[in-house]
């Protein structure tokens, strides 16, 4: 009733999906219902040994503003499923743009579910802290290998290995300010 006297304030895109929607006959309905259950009951096994699916999130990077949220095409299935599915900004493509990453989760199971994307942004935040601390590690063992033998050398005296150290120092607080620093 309401589509017959309001459409037009619904938006075009769902007003085409109502007459599309309209074109099917009852029976063809419950088939199709009868053929998504059989979809999820097929697939429902994989939840028994993980607790979500990665999948990407779109074919690319978000779209610059706010004026899109880009496509559904990847989160059609899972709607059409019936699974919970969220998508996570983990990771950076072009222009420094969000390239999402989507977990899917089991059925009246969100507790878990977005227990698991929670774990997942965290892994994520915490493997760049964790590249960040590897790579002070060995770039100050560098620095202090290198200084340290400059400082043995004959020729060379303590005062003249100074800027080393200084460097090595300065080095090391920019990687920690870069990785854990309060960026806003």
């Amino acid at each position: 009733v309401y589509f017959k006297k309001d459409k037009t304030k619904l938006s075009k895109e769902l007003r085409e999906a109502i007459v599309r929607g309209l074109k099917y006959s009852g029976k063809e309905y419950a088939d199709a219902i009868d053929f998504m259950k059989q979809s999820y009951e097929s697939y429902k096994e994989v939840f028994e040994d993980y607790h979500g699916i990665i999948t990407p999130s779109s074919s690319g990077v978000a779209d610059k503003g706010l004026k899109s949220t880009g496509s559904a095409d990847f989160q059609k299935i899972w709607t059409y499923l019936g699974l919970p599915a969220i998508s996570l900004p983990l990771l950076t493509g072009e222009n420094d743009l969000p390239l999402g990453v989507q977990l899917v989760g089991d059925k009246l199971d969100d507790l878990r579910f977005l227990g698991a994307a929670n774990w997942l942004e965290k892994i994520v935040k915490m493997k760049d802290k964790i590249a960040t601390i590897i790579g002070v590690t060995l770039c100050a063992l560098f620095l202090l290998g290198l200084a340290t033998t400059l400082t043995r050398s004959m020729m060379i005296g303590f005062k003249d290995v100074l800027p080393v150290y200084i460097l090595m120092i300065i080095v090391i607080v920019m990687m920690f300010y870069e990785a854990f620093g309060d960026k806003k």
